[in-house]
């Protein structure tokens, strides 16, 4: 009797559990999940197969209707009734991706869907409503996206300021991609620490576009599995730290509509992976060396000031063997290192103070643009596949042109330039260069290349003599 009852017991509480109603009081949202069919692509079963939700046609959700979706499509047409709740969402517990579309939020809690792998939550009207988030129980979270496509709107973290952590992914250790892109107040975001994703080790890709927001840091060392990082338009970044994210393979900052940063990873020495680096900021940026040392699977290098404030005393590209094209412009640069880049085909190096250029076994470059500086000399003797060269606007007193090469060439407004040295083939149009710079009798054009800035070009120099009486030159004999 005993186990009867038991048993009894036992088909009751399963009974109660698979009956049990999920509560939905959003009634737009509720309409939604029931006219889901194996047509309109909203649920999806288990087995990913296109599904009906309510099952029975009750027009109530049972928690064993909810038990049976892994995928579900909340998308609101302009014309359809506003969803403003997903309250009950927690109920289909063995959900394994949520599209959000177009559905306006004040909060979304997903805390408890520990099957959730793929969020994506997308607005074309705004998320100007928005005040709270929560994935921190999405263990096997691998890709988020939030997007707010109207760019004129703000997204408004009034009620979560006090909170401290606006976005906490930390432990997540399945989340694979972030992509982030809406707008945000100014005023709204005053934790530094705004992102969190401490422990996300199998973190690859991290994206944020089109932001405005107030100072944060952003802290993405120890990310093992890191491979893109990607953030565009940010005001006032206070700091970006990828120490030990050392498998990154591409990086783009780009600051220069909006706002500056104060502190920047500078050392990205042994990157291996590092193939293309785009960093341009704009405002106060002061780096002591910024390293690439031993990037050796880097292609292209690109970084740009726009306020003419940034200050970085040094740039070590040593060994960067596989480097194709740097581009250096309006930094506060002092020096450039690049020993063994031999793969050089592009250098555009502008609006900076660096007074000199080391070009040897640089036989690859083709384009040389290093205009608005305040180099001395240039030496282009290694660069035998040279196509063209523009150093206006510099300090030179001497250019070496003679490596087999007749490239197009433009030295406009270089004062001081006393002497150029050229192959035979084109001493003649680099002559009529001159010429049309008005600098014929400051500026001498040959074949002669060992030159010191400041010094004698003449090669032979003293007096002649004719020794008529052949008995050697003394003061008798007629000059010559």
């Amino acid at each position: 009797m005993k186990k009867i009852y038991t048993t009894l017991v036992l088909l009751c509480a399963v009974a109660f559990a698979n009956g049990q109603i999920v509560s939905i009081p959003d009634i737009n949202f509720k309409l939604k999940l029931l006219s889901a069919s194996t047509t309109n692509q909203i649920a999806k079963d288990l087995n990913g197969n296109w599904t009906v939700i309510d099952t029975n046609g009750d027009n109530l959700i049972q928690q064993s209707e909810a038990n049976n979706i892994s995928y579900l499509n909340i998308t609101r047409s302009e014309s359809s009734p506003s969803i403003n709740s997903i309250q009950g969402i927690l109920g289909f517990n063995n959900l394994e991706e949520l599209n959000l579309i177009d559905i306006s939020l004040t909060s979304l809690n997903l805390s408890s869907l520990t099957n959730l792998e793929i969020l994506k939550y997308e607005n074309y009207f705004g998320l100007n409503n928005f005040n709270s988030f929560n994935v921190s129980g999405c263990t096997n979270l691998k890709k988020f996206s939030l997007i707010d496509h109207l760019s004129i709107n703000y997204i408004n973290f009034n009620d979560y300021n006090n909170t401290g952590l606006m976005f906490d992914f930390s432990n997540l250790q399945n989340l694979e991609e972030f992509y982030f892109s809406y707008k945000v107040s100014e005023s709204d975001i005053l934790d530094s620490n705004a992102f969190n994703f401490t422990n996300c080790i199998n973190l690859k890709k991290i994206k944020f576009i089109d932001q405005y927001v107030s100072s944060y840091n952003l802290n993405l060392q120890n990310l093992p599995n890191l491979k893109e990082f990607y953030y565009n338009g940010v005001y006032n970044v206070n700091s970006i730290n990828l120490s030990n994210s050392t498998n990154l393979e591409s990086f783009y900052y780009d600051t220069t509509s909006f706002g500056t940063i104060t502190n920047a990873n500078s050392n990205f020495s042994n990157f291996s992976n590092l193939n293309n680096f785009y960093f341009h900021v704009n405002g106060s940026l002061e780096i002591n060396a910024l390293s690439f040392d031993n990037c050796t699977s880097l292609e292209s290098l690109d970084i740009y000031c726009g306020t003419h404030i940034g200050i970085i005393n040094e740039l070590d590209l040593q060994d960067c063997v596989v480097l194709e094209n740097l581009s250096v412009s309006k930094f506060s640069i002092q020096n450039i290192l690049t020993p063994n880049t031999s793969s050089l085909k592009t250098i555009n190096i502008t609006n900076t103070p660096i007074t000199s250029l080391n070009l040897e076994n640089k036989n690859q470059l083709e384009s040389l643009i290093i205009s608005n500086n305040q180099l001395t000399t240039l030496d282009l003797s290694d660069c035998g596949n040279l196509q063209s060269v523009n150093c206006d606007n510099n300090n030179l007193q001497f250019i070496s042109f003679k490596n087999n090469t007749n490239e197009t060439k433009s030295f406009l407004n270089n004062p001081n330039l006393t002497y150029i040295c050229a192959d035979d083939i084109e001493q003649q149009s680099v002559q009529l260069i001159v010429n049309l710079y008005e600098m014929w009798d400051t500026c001498v054009v040959g074949d002669y290349c060992s030159f010191t800035p400041n010094g004698n070009y003449n090669t032979i120099s003293g007096n002649a003599l004719y020794d008529n009486e052949t008995n050697g030159c003394d003061t008798n004999d007629a000059p010559f």
